[in-house]
């Protein structure tokens, strides 16, 4: 932010509902351009977003910077963690009530279910989240995560979720779905003021996933402000490496398909 036109988030006359609901750390090295040291923005924006110096880049591919700063950002949105908080307490409660009431034989029987559902739970609602560094964005889903380079997102789209349209195909973003329709009816001029170019369609139209009370809006305007940057300066010419890749999370999908079986054999060995 501050002075410089290439950083992912000008915030400039941002209204301060950005980050109300969302959970955006910073991760930054010794760049003085990082979005957690913008003047400009407004209290609740600072407020409301961690700013952490290192962090796990173990997801992304290495950042494209001459300067050796390793800057990234991460979104998560708080509303869906609050769900999985309240899930995790319905699988205890279960459990408990399991262990206190069944028989052995149900005990053996249904015991692997708690377990599963705890796992899908994480997966589902605490584990994706989308990244945002100077290679490109990070989109990590439930099992899988995209890795999208700059200059192979040819737009961004936010029908159903945060989706990046790419020569290779579609990208889909699982943390970042689109507004609610409470969002929509509470929507006010200030979440489409001030966006992005590209955020607008003929008329000056927009989708109700680019407003900024949605999840899907807030990551929308971080991307695009940047993709615009470095299409401005030209600077969106794919490299010959470049390529959409993606990766399966193997514990996860271990853990999952493990989980499964146990949860399956017992319930048909003892139900």
């Amino acid at each position: 932010m501050g002075d410089d036109p290439h950083t992912p988030a000008r915030c400039a006359a941002r209204p301060e509902s950005i980050v109300a609901d969302t959970a955006i750390h910073t991760v930054m090295g010794d760049d003085p351009h990082t979005p957690a040291r913008c003047a400009a923005c407004p209290p609740a924006i600072v407020a409301d977003t961690a700013a952490h110096v290192g962090g796990d880049t173990s997801t992304l591919s290495p950042p494209r910077w001459d300067n050796g700063t390793v800057t990234y950002l991460v979104f998560h949105p708080r509303a869906a963690r609050w769900l999985a908080v309240a899930s995790w307490a319905v699988c205890a409660v279960f459990v408990v009530g399991l262990a206190t009431t069944a028989t052995p034989a149900q005990i053996a029987a249904y015991v692997a279910w708690g377990p599963w559902f705890a796992l899908v739970i994480w997966l589902m609602f605490w584990r994706p989240d989308v990244r945002v560094d100077e290679s490109g964005v990070a989109a990590r889903n439930p099992l899988r995560t995209w890795q999208v380079p700059w200059a192979l997102i040819q737009r961004v789209d936010t029908k159903y979720s945060l989706t990046l349209f790419t020569p290779q195909g579609r990208v889909q973003a699982w943390a970042a779905p689109a507004a609610s329709r409470r969002a929509v009816r509470l929507a006010s001029p200030a979440d489409v003021a001030h966006l992005p170019s590209s955020t607008y369609g003929p008329g000056g139209g927009v989708r109700p996933g680019d407003l900024l009370a949605s999840d899907s809006g807030q990551v929308a305007l971080v991307v695009r402000e940047h993709w615009e940057a470095l299409r401005d300066e030209g600077r969106l010419h794919p490299a010959a490496d470049d390529a959409v890749t993606r990766g399966w999370h193997i514990p996860s999908t271990v853990g999952l398909v493990a989980v499964t079986v146990l949860a399956v054999a017992l319930t048909a060995l003892f139900h």
